[in-house]
């Protein structure tokens, strides 16, 4: 049952959104003053004029940054996106006020406490004037949210759907978490519209760090070429609770090699016992490795295992199957083990995907009943079928989403890539369920999640 709100109380609230009284259309006022749905009278054409001027301000200023440099001062750019992310959260508002869905809280709204503009997104505040991280993070999640709310308007708009913010419905209450986790955030001479994955994805990481005991950053500093001279800059930074970011031409800015710098700064210790245990596995080898990607290489080879683990444990998952089938020397399989094996252990046995995903590997067998994992994009379809174990796609074979069922009827075949010196282990599958009769094929077994016992199946 919708809940009507008091006729004095609606219009002070859309008095607060901009929506005057004449713009309101009040239908059938009770003797209590109660209401049955107002809606703003606003046109489709209306709307639509509001919402392509707030995204035509903001992508201009998220992917045209530079240019806006020449005209406009930082600050003043800067406060030009705090206004409006103001205004396009009242948008939000104001739309859903004009649907009457008063059933549920808006996904983002506006409140004036003491003279200032508070955001609300799912309830979490953001005090996007006064607070750098609530700022940094909330510009950047009313991006998305205003995208969302308003893509039928925008799908057609040039440049909308090849650069519009990217955000799955867990990654939301990831990066509210890290807006509650930071407290300071410095931004260089870069776009302050950020990319939502990009936040997503180092909220994904700095969680993992605290569930397991290891130093979290609290604060951040974004800029162009930070880790352009090569090296760790962390060491040369003064305040170690702040992680270093390389912004990207994007928008965005990349974590990985930040995340790796920042740990192995902070947790000497931890890189010492890493060097210690790789450079014993690498003399005891008797024959020479000449590749440097299997040698210690001190800290710098310690963050490039870390970020590679982390942040793409399929590819290194798939070295080690290659180098265990095909590798040149024996030497090359036990210095990607041990490395593997070591970080899983100081991660708490967390194994990832991608991007700082965690993912349960197991072991699966002819018969298996497992739910597809798509962890690349699980919002698109989806994963292409093979016809015979090989790594070359034809787009006119079925597909499997994320979160359909399949049974494993035949494999495993190891396919190898040796310009990546990776093998990739494929499995004949079919759609699981009653009257299935589609054609089977094969898909790696990346993109399988848990295996389902019989009980589990009839609970999906």
């Amino acid at each position: 049952m919708t809940r009507q709100l008091p006729r004095r109380r609606f219009l002070e609230r859309a008095a607060a959104l901009g929506i005057g009284a004449a713009g309101l259309a009040l239908v059938g006022c009770d003797d209590e003053g109660g209401h049955n749905f107002p809606i703003p009278t606003v046109t489709e054409q209306e709307l639509a004029q509001d919402v392509l001027a707030l995204w035509n301000k903001s992508h201009d200023i998220a992917f045209r940054y530079e240019r806006r440099l020449k005209v406009s001062s930082q600050e003043e750019i800067r406060q030009s996106v705090k206004d409006l992310t103001i205004q396009k959260a009242r948008l939000i508002e104001r739309e859903y006020i004009g649907l009457g869905l008063y059933g549920e809280p808006p996904n983002a709204r506006v409140e004036n406490r003491d003279g200032r503009d508070i955001v609300l997104i799912r309830g979490q505040e953001f005090d996007v004037r006064h607070s750098s991280s609530d700022y940094f993070i909330g510009a950047a999640l009313i991006d998305y949210l205003f995208e969302e709310k308003f893509a039928d308007i925008l799908k057609d708009v040039p440049g909308f759907e090849s650069n519009r913010q990217i955000l799955l419905p867990s990654n939301m209450e990831e990066i509210l978490w890290l807006q509650s986790h930071l407290v300071d955030v410095q931004l260089g001479d870069v776009s302050p519209i950020t990319r939502t994955r990009d936040l997503a994805t180092l909220a994904r990481a700095l969680k993992v760090f605290e569930a397991v005991g290891l130093p979290r950053p609290n604060k951040l500093k974004l800029d162009k070429s930070l880790f352009e001279k090569g090296g760790n800059p962390h060491h040369k930074f003064k305040d170690p609770d702040t992680i270093l970011l390389d912004a990207t031409k994007s928008g965005g800015f990349d974590s990985a090699r930040s995340i790796a710098s920042f740990l192995a700064t902070r947790k000497p210790n931890l890189v010492g016992d890493y060097l210690e245990v790789v450079s014993r596995a690498y003399k005891s080898q008797r024959q020479p490795i000449a590749n440097g990607y299997f040698t210690p290489n001190g800290e710098e080879g310690f963050i490039k295992a870390l970020e590679d683990y982390m942040f793409d444990g399929v590819s290194f998952r798939k070295k080690i199957a290659y180098a265990e089938t095909w590798g040149r020397l024996e030497a090359e399989k036990v210095m990607l083990q041990v490395p593997y094996a070591f970080l899983k252990h100081a991660l708490g046995n967390r194994e990832f995907s991608i991007n700082f995903k965690v993912k349960l590997i197991m072991e699966y067998k002819i018969g298996d009943t497992v739910m597809i994992d798509d962890y690349a994009r699980p919002d698109k379809p989806g994963i292409v079928l093979r016809q015979r174990p090989t790594l070359k796609i034809d787009l006119g074979w079925p597909y499997v989403n994320d979160g359909t069922l399949v049974q494993i009827i035949g494999g495993s075949e190891l396919v190898p890539d040796d310009e990546k010196d990776q093998a990739t282990r494929m499995w004949l599958i079919r759609r699981h369920g009653l009257g299935v009769s589609e054609q089977p094929g094969w898909v790696s077994e990346e993109w399988f999640g848990p295996s389902l016992k019989l009980s589990d199946q009839f609970l999906i």
